[in-house]
C-alpha cells in the first residue's frame, strides 16, 4: 500500500518476535504482547493515518482485500469489474472508489502494476 521508513523501536519490536520462533514457550506468552505493541508502534507512526482510515472502512476493506486476490491470482486474464463489484456486492462506481481508497490505485493499474512485477520475477 504505502512505503515508509521503520523506526528503530518499531523494528526491534518486529526482530524480538521473529526472535520468538526458536523458543515456543516464550512465544507463546509474549508473541501477542508484542503484536500489540506492533500494531501500537504502527498506528501512532507515519502510517498510523493510512491505517485508521482503513479500519474506518470497516467491511469494504475486507471486501475489497479479497478483490486484491483476483488480479494477482489471475493476472494474465482481463479484468471484468462488472463480475468482480458482483460478487462483492458492489457497484462497478463503488467497488472502484473503494479500491482506490484501499489501495491508492485504481483496480486496472493495480492489475497492470502486478502483472508487470510477476513478469519480471
Amino acid at each position: 500500500m504505502n512505503v515508509s521508513s521503520v523506526d528503530a523501536d518499531l523494528l526491534d519490536a518486529v526482530v524480538r518476535l521473529v526472535r520468538l520462533v526458536e523458543t515456543p514457550v516464550e512465544r507463546k506468552v509474549l508473541a501477542p504482547l508484542i503484536t500489540k505493541e506492533i500494531i501500537y508502534r504502527l498506528l501512532i507512526g507515519g502510517q498510523g493515518a493510512r491505517l485508521n482510515h482503513i479500519l474506518a472502512l470497516g467491511g469494504d476493506t475486507r471486501r475489497i482485500s479479497k478483490a486484491i486476490g483476483h488480479p494477482r491470482e489471475h493476472f494474465d486474464e482481463q479484468l471484468k469489474m462488472e463480475e468482480i463489484a458482483r460478487e462483492l456486492g458492489m457497484s462497478v462506481s463503488g467497488f472502484h472508489h473503494h479500491f482506490k481508497s484501499v489501495t491508492s490505485m485504481s483496480p486496472l493499474h493495480f492489475k497492470s502494476t502486478f502483472a508487470c512485477r510477476k513478469h519480471d520475477g
